[in-house]
């Protein structure tokens, strides 16, 4: 029979509250039970004393779901800073493109003064600057999780990657065509990508 620890009062077996004082009564515990083969173990141990087994299972590990949420999180995570950085790559090509045109127009303006033409560079500078623009903003769009302009950035960069690598290397401007190969092998690695994942999406 339990006793109550504030009176002293003897209570009847089951009693949750002292019939005296009405204070709660400490319930005991039941002894643990081993899992495996079944002993009766004294309250406190923490392995059988029959075989050894653990009275106390480690934790579950987290359903297959969530640790399958976890691994496509960081996935995506990755993926989203790669076509970034393939971006500012595209949108850096295209500002050195755009600087290397001024500095082209600069030069025929020295030599010729106002007899340069210079209207067809000036097209392409204005071209470059306009396409690292929306390079950048497809960036910015991809954080909202917005791909559509990514892709169109991309196969922009393919375009005149392959135009201008011709171009150039027939001029015998090996600096422009090497960075028009760069952003020809960007936009490429880029629409890659997109496209794996949209796969991926659809399975």
């Amino acid at each position: 029979m339990p006793n109550c620890t504030s009176c002293g009062t003897m209570n009847p077996d089951g009693s949750k509250f002292c019939a005296s004082c009405g204070k709660p009564i400490p319930q005991e515990q039941p002894a643990p039970i081993c899992s495996k083969c079944g002993t009766q173990n004294p309250q406190g141990g923490k392995f059988c004393k029959n075989c050894g087994n653990s009275l106390h299972p480690a934790a579950p590990p987290p359903p297959p779901e969530s640790r399958s949420t976890s691994g496509t999180a960081v996935s995506a995570d990755k993926t989203t800073s790669q076509l970034k950085m393939l971006l500012w790559v595209g949108a850096g090509v295209y500002a050195f493109s755009a600087l290397l045109g001024f500095g082209t127009i600069s030069t025929l303006q020295s030599m010729f003064g106002m007899y340069a033409n210079t209207e067809f560079i000036w097209l392409l500078v204005i071209t470059d600057l306009g396409l690292c623009g929306y390079a950048l903003y497809a960036a910015a769009q991809l954080a909202k999780g917005q791909t559509n302009n990514a892709r169109i950035s991309y196969m922009l960069m393919i375009g005149f990657g392959v135009v201008g690598a011709l171009l150039n290397f027939y001029s015998g401007q090996i600096l422009s065509a090497l960075m028009s190969l760069l952003l020809l092998f960007v936009g490429f690695r880029g629409y890659q990508i997109l496209t794996k994942e949209k796969q991926l999406q659809t399975i």
